[in-house]
């Protein structure tokens, strides 16, 4: 059976849609009805009534019904990962608080903020160039806010790859290059602190110093595939670009390790060669 693509009608209501649908249902496989709810309430301002009443409207809930057709299909992760990229492209940067907020709220209506949700929160936020705002919405969340799982998670995942690639080069790891790795990991969670960080870091250099099988290095990849919805796959991506970068090697072994993890993990990304020095 052919994949569906978004219709010609596809509007910016069909991409928050699909948005929100991947962060109620995808974040736990469950899409609860005040998860529904609060989805068709807050897309009503972005589709108000009126709308349906023009000539190829569509009313709140036919949006939603195309927007989980596409998200259903096999190939949704590039169409979730091109309708993040759209909206940070296409709208507002009050437009875009104001998606951010509802997103939130959708996360909120079982009354737990999940680990993954917050993950998920925390990579639209970037992607959008509103980290801050991210920060400040789950910080005074009104809802129980789940704790970061401290045995080897997607962090520990995470951490391995970003050391692969900036050992793979040289074999050896800078400091620069370990203090980036520190950094990123930081940073995909509001409630992991640096001494969180460097216990993952610890950790994972201890299990790669093992010299661990290839067949333990892909089911990392694998795991952060199943853990990372399509946009937080697009933000990995992003940390690693930025760590091959440090030593202004992004060509070679590095580049075909990240078009490769672009490739494992469905997402629509391609490289260029990192500028040179002298270069604009």
């Amino acid at each position: 059976m052919e994949a569906s693509s978004p219709p010609d009608t596809w509007t910016t209501a069909h991409d928050l849609s699909l948005v929100y649908i991947a962060l109620a249902y995808g974040t736990d496989k469950d899409l609860a009805d005040a998860e529904l709810d609060v989805i068709v309430e807050r897309l009503s301002r972005w589709n108000p009534p009126e709308a349906a009443l023009e000539e190829g409207g569509q009313d709140v809930q036919e949006v939603i019904m195309e927007a989980a057709a596409i998200y259903l299909e096999e190939d949704a992760d590039h169409e979730i990962a091109g309708s993040v990229e759209t909206l940070g492209q296409t709208l507002a940067e009050e437009d875009r608080r104001h998606a951010l907020e509802d997103a939130l709220r959708i996360a909120e209506a079982d009354g737990v903020l999940l680990s993954s949700e917050q993950n998920l929160l925390s990579a639209l936020a970037e992607a959008w160039h509103l980290r801050t705002t991210g920060r400040q919405l789950i910080e005074e969340s009104s809802v129980e806010v789940e704790a970061v799982d401290t045995a080897w998670s997607f962090l520990h995942d995470l951490g391995l790859v970003y050391v692969i690639l900036a050992h793979s080069t040289d074999s050896a790891l800078s400091d620069a290059e370990l203090s980036a790795v520190l950094g990123r990991l930081q940073d995909w969670h509001e409630e992991v602190t640096e001494d969180d960080a460097r216990e993952v870091l610890r950790e994972v250099l201890t299990f790669y110093g093992e010299q661990p099988s290839e067949e333990a290095l892909e089911a990392s990849v694998r795991s952060i595939k199943e853990a990372l919805p399509p946009a937080q796959r697009l933000v990995a991506l992003d940390d690693l670009m930025t760590i091959a970068d440090i030593e202004g090697d992004r060509s070679g072994n590095k580049r075909e390790m990240i078009e490769g993890l672009a490739d494992a993990w469905g997402v629509p990304v391609r490289m260029r060669a990192a500028p040179q020095d002298g270069e604009a």
